[in-house]
């Protein structure tokens, strides 16, 4: 009876993409409304916490990315 200790199982928890557009949308809004409008998509990157979320996953940002182009930020 010299068994290892049990290994307790990790869950990983799933992205909510539609709740982190939604709160990626209004910061960006924000930081766009302060008139800082010569800003890269790295540089607002960076301001959401440098996760890459903006060049990685664009397609599970839909909204964002619509702001970006009413803002002439992307084409």
């Amino acid at each position: 009876s010299c068994l290892p200790k049990t290994i307790r199982c990790y869950k990983n928890k799933r992205v909510d993409w539609s709740e982190r557009d939604i709160i990626s949308s209004s910061l960006i809004n924000d930081v766009l409304s302060q008139g800082q409008y010569s800003m890269s998509l790295t540089s607002l990157d960076a301001l959401l916490g440098g996760h890459g979320w903006l060049l990685k996953y664009r397609d599970k940002l839909p909204m964002t990315m619509i702001l970006l182009r009413k803002m002439e930020l992307i084409k």
